[in-house]
């Protein structure tokens, strides 16, 4: 930390932070706010990062689908979205820190992060992995009960996991750190308020998919009439839309987190 981005403190007087616990609303409105703000870049940004996931939907419609396909896709889509908040943290963490900052500079610095954080990317996604096992259960059974025994409850141990290390990628890019360790910090960040991270998750998600929904079902009802050839779009429009609110968010929760817990505004 630079000496002119220390806040001015006494020695008696300790450094102000917002709150002991992250500010749910304050949360939820800086994370649409910094998306609106850039939403053409991030949205361009999105459909580069996610291009080989959308391209593995329309390989899909012409080689078929598979159990194990279907199986792991949810852990595909999951680090596709955690590389998307790699790439856009900088960005996004110097935005919420100080207004005056070259936005293009912080992508390109996203960027050359990008190996840092595929170690922390990956491992965050292992948090999916019960759930695309529920998914695979799902294909193979015929008791609708088992279903959704095993939909619930992949769904809440995922939950839970990713509340405690969604914060990995953003440790790892701004505070350069490996993969372990990144995670490590994340726990650290998270204690006390991941039951706030996932109901902020939640509500957020909800927000996001709100507009999003009539268009939805109008490409869902299209796909099942031409054997799912629409599907892709409607993947391509959820990466345009919903995915860079979604990596934005973790990025808003490491800035509050540190700036509640340390006292601080956390400055790389």
């Amino acid at each position: 930390m630079n000496a002119h981005d220390e806040p001015h403190t006494s020695s008696t007087e300790p450094a102000r932070t917002r709150s002991s616990r992250l500010e749910f609303g304050d949360v939820i409105a800086s994370t649409l706010s910094a998306w609106f703000r850039h939403w053409p870049a991030f949205s361009a940004l999105s459909i580069v990062v996610f291009s080989p996931y959308v391209a593995y939907g329309f390989w899909r419609i012409e080689h078929g689908d598979s159990e194990f396909l279907g199986t792991v896709e949810v852990v595909i889509g999951a680090a596709f979205l955690f590389l998307l908040c790699g790439v856009l943290v900088e960005a996004v963490f110097r935005q919420l820190h100080d207004d005056r900052f070259e936005f293009g500079s912080a992508i390109a610095r996203g960027f050359r992060a990008i190996p840092r954080a595929l170690g922390a990317c990956a491992v965050t996604s292992i948090c999916f992995v019960p759930i695309a096992l529920a998914v695979g259960v799902g294909t193979t059974s015929e008791s609708d009960a088992l279903v959704t025994v095993m939909g619930i409850a992949a769904a809440l141990i995922g939950a839970i996991a990713l509340s405690a290390v969604c914060l990995a990628v953003c440790v790892a890019v701004i505070e350069r750190r490996g993969p372990i360790a990144s995670i490590r910090r994340s726990l650290e960040l998270t204690r006390g308020i991941r039951g706030q991270i996932l109901r902020i998750t939640i509500v957020l998600s909800i927000l996001a998919m709100v507009p999003f929904l009539r268009f939805g079902f109008l490409i869902a009802r299209s796909s099942a009439r031409d054997g799912g050839f629409t599907m892709p779009w409607l993947e391509l429009g959820i990466a345009l839309v919903i995915a860079p609110i979604l990596a934005i968010l973790p990025i808003v929760i490491y800035h509050d987190a540190r700036q509640s817990k340390e006292g601080i505004d956390a400055v790389a």
